[in-house]
């Protein structure tokens, strides 16, 4: 009797070659065959794949193409008059400090930044990588959730009420660009406001913004549908249709842009200041062009400190002429003067300033200006002509609309 599949007679153990060959009919010796077919087999794969590779072309970018929805065509764009809420609000911060802690210590982000954004105004918030530029507008946009934040930030003597716009476009691929603008009207404005209002926000944001002519058409993913201008332009769009009653922040609007596309977005950021909205955006090294489409300039250093806040001048005159004050050499004629001011305060690469520059322009007399027209600015708003904001009445709930709108 055998008790087990390939056992012998007369034994009580089962060798492993045996076993294998009653149950799977393999037999050792035909190892090195079946490695052969192996190798075989991975040969014709592979030489299939690549012949495959080679002739089945993959699904080829349209280029940017606007697509539009079966039935929609391009309007024309027009040119509108923008009504904005309460543009005469500016935006103060005095003594700004933000500290974290990290195990033990306490590292300071944040050190006494004073500065204001008045209507009408782009001002440039400029600075080597973790100065705190991106910190900076997470806080006067509410956005901090951790550590300890000193100082006040106020608008006409009351909280702000900002929108802020990251540094990247998310936007849904299989929508037109009037639909996502449509939603975040909708979804964000106050709820006492109808949706036709808002429906009519959204087409005079359109128009005034010239964007009539692709406003039916898909965003699409990146490659194909909008290009990058229009993409960024509708990043934008978005914070604006909401119905942003004081300020505009933005966090790097021309990263991984080329100049030309550079300059439409920050000729659009001049466009809104021209009918009276503030806007600071974070700028990283622009060009000598760029940089002459700011009013003003808020430049930091590592830890959080200001270098500079104040006019840029014409032709930046205002800028170097502060700079060249303090002891370091003139700015040369076809020199940039945004590359040369990161030079000469040592934040450039393998650029180093004996100069403190923090102490400079704390004992600076524009230093002094700056507090005395904040102060100014808080105690006698009447001079600038400006009324205390009116108070939101939904500034408390947690969504700007009901939860059915």
């Amino acid at each position: 009797m055998y008790n087990s599949v390939g056992m012998n007679p007369g034994q009580d153990f089962v060798l492993n070659n045996n076993y294998i060959d009653s149950t799977f009919g393999y037999e050792w010796d035909n190892r090195w065959r079946n490695f052969g077919i192996l190798i075989l087999f991975v040969s014709i794969l592979g030489c299939v794949y690549l012949a495959c590779a080679e002739l089945i072309c993959e699904k080829k970018s349209k280029g940017e193409v606007l697509v539009y929805p079966r039935g929609q065509k391009p309007a024309s764009a027009r040119v509108g008059n923008w009504g904005y809420a309460d543009l005469e609000a500016f935006e103060q911060n005095r003594n700004v400090c933000y500290d974290i802690k990290i195990k033990k210590d306490i590292c300071r982000i944040l050190d006494h930044i004073d500065s204001w954004v008045k209507p009408g105004t782009l001002t440039a918030l400029m600075g080597v990588s973790d100065a705190g530029k991106t910190t900076l507008l997470d806080y006067l946009g509410d956005r901090l959730s951790v550590g300890v934040i000193t100082g006040e930030i106020l608008i006409n003597g009351i909280p702000r009420d900002i929108l802020f716009q990251g540094k990247t476009d998310i936007h849904l691929h299989t929508s037109t660009v009037r639909e996502v603008l449509q939603f975040s009207a909708i979804l964000r404005q106050l709820a006492h406001i109808s949706r036709e209002e808002k429906l009519a926000y959204v087409e005079e944001i359109i128009s005034i913004l010239n964007m009539g002519e692709y406003a039916d058409a898909v965003v699409g993913a990146p490659g194909e549908g909008l290009n990058i201008k229009q993409r960024k332009r509708l990043t934008i769009t978005i914070e604006l249709v909401a119905k942003p009653p004081l300020l505009l922040f933005f966090d790097e609007p021309t990263s991984g842009l080329d100049s030309q596309t550079s300059w439409a977005i920050l000729d659009l950021l001049r466009k809104l200041t021209n009918i009276g909205q503030a806007v600071l955006c974070t700028i990283y090294q622009p060009s000598y062009i760029l940089f002459q489409q700011f009013d003003r300039l808020l430049l930091i250093s590592p830890g959080g400190k200001t270098v500079y806040f104040g006019d840029i001048g014409e032709k930046c005159g205002i800028l170097t002429h502060y700079f060249e004050s303090n002891g370091v050499h003139h700015c040369p004629p076809n020199a940039n003067p945004a590359e040369w001011m990161l030079d000469v305060i040592g934040n450039a690469p393998g650029a180093k300033s004996a100069i403190d520059w923090y102490k400079k322009w704390r004992e600076s007399p524009q230093y002094i200006k700056v507090q005395a027209e904040l102060a100014g600015m808080k105690i006698e708003k009447s001079s600038y002509g400006l009324s205390p904001c009116k108070e939101d009445p939904g500034s408390y709930q947690e969504f700007a609309a009901p939860f059915i709108v």
